[in-house]
């Protein structure tokens, strides 16, 4: 019985230990890398399996296939990628398992339509003495990269990387006798950049750089020096720029310097043209001894705004002006409009500015400046008119949609009687274009004298004119028409408008909008005399085409009222120019007793059916409105706010 319980008491033990034993194993499997880009043109990455068992692959993709599905610790497996067909980039996934442990690749595939790829190197070549050393290498790149290339005597420290590693190169001391060269090549995607190292017989060289070693520019071209001592020739001084610094940075010439072992290294810098500063570690090496210098160029000054005027209410207020600048800058206000125009504050990329109120219009200007320019820069800088409106002068109009204005008796008829030089303006805001073939009538009498704006938004003038005929002998009066396409109105907008008679020389007709001021004017050729202009006829209740009304915004039927608003209508008994029209404030308000001054209508009046003429001739206007087809005694009005 002893016996058998010592047995079954080993057995349990042995149990127990091939458990323990058992429970004593764990699985583990690594790969490297967990990682890869491939360019969009497709490619081949390898991957080393650790593990701590038999393992096996899982995952599939349409773009990228692996070379073994099972494998044993320290196998490779192959991915190769097919090129992409589109410009959407492309992710796989696998994972490898032994037991329950796992470890996970993920594959991207760049698009086609992607940048190209490429691998810079902080150098493209190198060059030591005898006595060897150590050599970094940075490399930055759009994909991962691998390095190819066998040396017995120079060795990297890594064979593979991604964009920012470096790479260190152990280099032996040199017994050979005879200078030797090691070549590498980096290789991303399907871009491959070549390495060289160089070894010479020379024992150990020695370089110092003995002037400033932090080199600052500004944006612009500047050529300039590096001044080195070395115990080597001045020609076997060899200059290393790093790739990125290339395009912007060149080493011009290497040239004997003042005193013994002394060298002068000549550099040329282009203009910074990108949107940021720049700099560069550049190295002077001879042999194997190397110093270095850092090089920085400023960012090109920037300071600009697409506001080139600001304009404000007379009421004033506060204005802004956004600024785009890369620098400090100062700003500066005009001395005429240091007294009402004054800075406030930045908000965000904006200036504000604040103005009291006006009493007229008033302009000045704020001039943006650079703070400190760069050495043998000039500041850059910009200036924003700044205008602040005046009070309006004109506040009320006449709306002549559904409305006309009339004249059923003259107070005093005489001044507005045979006219032979007169000149007739007024403000005017076109709603509507006439249609094809029409016309509106703003003012005047219906053939005789009358001021229009036809189908193509241009003012125009119908008038009689006495056309002498040499061959018979006879002088026959003619209704004619003048217009200019230099005098179309803008519907929706207000300008100034001003039709003068002169029959001694000609007919002006001047339009003025916003700045601009247009003129066309007619020399009638053979005509011999224009007949004076009565506009003060009688009233008749029933009009016919020999005895015509005056009318402001009506003529012949309601087919032809004016679609727009009028203000400011004037009569002058003289013949106005450009300069007249264009003199202060004239096209807005006038003194009712300016000499001349026949007739003022102002249409200021804001309610009932009278427009008063403001002049001491008294020739008041009745006003009517289109109701339903029929004209009734009325008048409306429109505020506004001019100018």
């Amino acid at each position: 019985m002893k016996k058998i319980i010592a047995i079954f008491a080993a057995f349990c033990a042995l149990a127990a230990c091939s458990k323990t034993e058992m429970e004593g194993v764990v699985d583990s499997i690594s790969i490297a890398p967990e990682k890869n880009v491939f360019s969009g043109n497709g490619g081949t990455a390898e991957v080393v399996v650790k593990s701590s068992g038999d393992w096996t692959l899982e995952g599939e993709s349409e773009w990228v296939s692996p070379s073994a599905l099972k494998g044993k610790d320290g196998d490779k497996v192959l991915f190769k990628a097919e090129a992409n067909d589109s410009e959407e980039q492309k992710t796989a996934e696998f994972v490898f398992r032994t037991g329950k442990a796992t470890a996970k690749l993920e594959l991207t595939l760049k698009g086609f339509s992607a940048e190209p790829d490429y691998v810079t190197l902080s150098m493209k070549s190198t060059s030591l003495d005898a006595n060897g050393g150590n050599i970094e290498v940075e490399v930055k790149s759009s994909v991962d990269w691998e390095l190819s290339g066998d040396c017995d005597w120079a060795e990297p420290s890594v064979r593979k990387g991604s964009d920012g590693d470096r790479v260190s190169f152990s280099v032996d001391p040199n017994e050979t006798g005879a200078e030797r060269t090691a070549a590498f090549t980096f290789a991303a995607g399907d871009c491959p950049v070549p390495f060289e190292i160089v070894q010479t017989t020379d024992g150990a060289a020695s370089i110092e750089i003995v002037s400033d070693r932090n080199i600052t520019k500004s944006y612009s071209a500047h050529t300039f020096e590096v001044n080195v001592i070395s115990d080597i020739n001045y020609r076997d001084i060899r200059v290393v720029i790093p790739e990125e610094a290339s395009g912007w940075l060149k080493h011009e010439v290497t040239i004997e310097g003042e005193g013994e072992n002394a060298a002068t290294v000549c550099f040329v810098m282009s203009p910074n043209t990108v949107e940021g500063d720049r700099s560069a570690e550049v190295q002077v090496m001879a042999g194997s001894a190397s110093d270095r210098f850092t090089v920085f160029q400023a960012r090109k000054s920037m300071l600009e705004t697409e506001t080139q005027s600001i304009e404000m209410e007379c009421t004033g207020g506060l204005a802004e002006i956004p600024v785009t600048a890369n620098i400090e800058y100062e700003i500066s206000i005009s001395q005429d409009a240091s007294s009402w125009l004054s800075y406030v504050r930045k908000d965000g990329d904006k200036e504000i500015f604040s103005a009291g109120e006006a009493d007229a219009k008033r302009t000045g200007r704020i001039t943006f400046s650079e703070k400190a320019a760069p050495e043998g820069e000039e500041p850059v800088s910009f200036v924003v008119e700044v205008v602040q409106k005046g009070p309006a002068l004109v506040t009320m109009s006449g709306d002549f949609s559904s409305s006309r204005a009339y004249a059923p008796s003259w107070n005093n008829a005489e001044v507005l009687t045979g006219m032979e030089a007169f000149t007739v303006e007024g403000l005017i805001c076109l709603d509507s274009t006439p249609a094809e073939g029409s016309y509106y009538s703003v003012f005047g009498i219906n053939g005789t004298f009358e001021i229009r704006v036809n189908p193509d938004n241009e003012i125009e003038i119908k008038y009689i004119e006495n056309v002498y005929d040499w061959w018979e002998d006879v002088e026959t009066a003619t209704l004619s028409t003048l217009n200019g396409s230099s005098l179309e109105i803008t519907p929706g907008q207000w300008c100034h408008f001003a039709v003068a008679y002169d029959p001694e020389d000609r007919i002006y007709c001047y339009v003025h909008s916003g700045k601009e001021l247009a003129e066309y004017d007619y020399d009638y050729n053979n005509i011999e005399t224009l007949p004076a202009v009565t506009l003060a006829v009688p009233y008749t209740e029933t009009e016919t085409e020999e005895n015509r009304n005056f009318w402001i915004g009506y003529s012949v039927d309601n087919g032809h009222c004016f679609d727009g608003k009028l203000a400011e209508v004037r009569i002058w008994n003289k013949v106005f120019d450009e300069y007249d029209i264009e003199d202060g404030n004239h096209m807005y308000t006038v003194d009712p007793s300016s000499d001349g001054l026949v007739a003022y209508w102002k249409f200021n009046d804001g309610n009932g059916n009278v427009v008063k003429d403001h002049t001491s001739n008294g020739n008041d206007l009745q006003g009517q409105t289109l109701n339903g087809g029929t004209w009734q005694s009325g008048f409306l009005w429109q505020g506004v706010s001019l100018p």
